[in-house]
């Protein structure tokens, strides 16, 4: 069975296949962000903010040092702080302490259904 020559073939097929690159290993690679002065910027706006900055004295760094540690990051370390800037956010999201608290309840409800207590809501 493995003398026919249909088997010689599909190995053959496959090995070329193998052999032949995929499209992606030739794709180009993709450019590392630059920093601008925008993100500079951004970063030192948010390091300014009052909850951060007190956040920051709390785990005993000064405005000053912080400040000389931002200037000392290099393009592609500070282009990423600069796009998570926006998520230093002074309080908490409403929605999703409304979405969990909803969640709780009714994975109550569908525990005591399981369990075979009645659950009845009356308006």
């Amino acid at each position: 069975m493995l003398n026919h020559p249909l088997c010689f073939l599909v190995l053959a097929l496959s090995l070329s296949l193998a052999l032949i690159p995929r499209l992606a290993d030739g794709a180009p690679l993709a450019s590392k962000p630059v920093a601008s002065t925008d993100d500079l910027n951004q970063v030192m706006s948010a390091i300014e903010q009052k909850v951060v900055a007190t956040r920051l004295e709390e785990m005993g760094l000064s405005q000053t040092e912080v400040a000389a540690k931002v200037q000392t990051l290099n393009d592609d370390e500070l282009h990423r702080l600069a796009s998570r800037a926006d998520q230093l956010g002074a309080g908490g999201d409403a929605a999703s302490a409304v979405a969990a608290v909803v969640i709780f309840v009714l994975l109550l409800i569908l525990i005591l259904e399981l369990l075979g207590r009645r659950v009845i809501s009356r308006p």
